[in-house]
């Protein structure tokens, strides 16, 4: 599946429908339409993915009705190991939790598939109870201490996909 994203197309090429949502690539615009009461799935405050031109390469928005609910994506650190991330506006937890759980796994699972992705990991605040990525089935790998951009601990998660793998010697 060829990526378009706004690196290439018109972002509104991508539409889809998953769960409750309407997906499409992310633009830069759409973070600024989440505001300050988001749930985090990765560590650091909005600015850190809005100001990083990477992070728009493999990213999606996640739409419903017509309010922007929430951007997630894929940042390659080198082949076959990726970090996911997603911010969520705290209403999209509370009303479209299942949505969110399927839009997450359809996209993870498409993203390891394209780019044969052996380590998927994911980072979120450690003092947030994060069932969320046991849902998608990362483990909890280690607590980075102090990690955050305003020194809170940090919980790091991992999905290892055997197939993926490569041949050691």
């Amino acid at each position: 599946m060829e990526r378009t994203g706004p690196k290439k197309n018109n972002p509104y090429n991508s539409l889809r429908m998953i769960g409750d949502f309407i997906v499409r690539d992310a633009m830069a615009s759409d973070f600024k339409s989440l505001g300050n009461d988001l749930i985090q799935m990765g560590v650091g405050d909005v600015s850190r993915y809005a100001d990083n031109p990477f992070a728009l390469i493999n990213s999606f928005c996640f739409i419903y009705d017509t309010e922007v609910m929430g951007i997630g994506g894929y940042i390659i650190f080198w082949p076959g190991v990726a970090e996911a991330w997603s911010l969520w506006k705290k209403k999209a937890g509370e009303k479209h939790k299942k949505s969110m759980i399927k839009a997450a796994r359809t996209l993870n699972e498409e993203f390891i598939n394209e780019y044969k992705i052996w380590r998927l990991q994911a980072m979120c605040p450690a003092n947030i109870s994060n069932n969320w990525f046991e849902h998608m089935g990362f483990e909890k790998e280690c607590t980075f201490r102090c990690f955050s951009q305003i020194g809170l601990d940090t919980d790091m998660y991992c999905k290892i996909i055997e197939r993926h793998l490569p041949v050691r010697n």
